[in-house]
């Protein structure tokens, strides 16, 4: 997490959170042919990740208040890893 705040951009929030939840499939899926991970355990997750990607638009963004546009602004580095985000500033 950086710790100096950034303008909210919704466009660019939405980019990132979706970005890093591709990028989680994709070394889910890695970890999974290396022995890492079990099938199993890919496919308990991989749905959750998918479906808490969903629910991110730029439109969810620009209605957003509270801790919800919180981790909009959050996400709006490219510093910051969603799950430091969803940590801290629960919606």
């Amino acid at each position: 997490m950086d710790s100096q705040q950034v303008r909210l951009n919704c466009a660019v929030a939405v980019d990132n959170i979706h970005y890093q939840a591709d990028l989680m499939l994709e070394v889910g899926q890695k970890n999974v042919r290396d022995g890492y991970m079990t099938q199993a355990a890919f496919d308990a997750t991989a749905p959750k990740i998918r479906e808490a990607k969903g629910k991110y638009s730029v439109s969810d963004c620009q209605g957003a208040s509270g801790n919800k546009k919180s981790f909009y602004q959050c996400m709006s580095s490219s510093k910051n890893h969603v799950t430091g985000c969803d940590k801290q500033y629960k919606h």
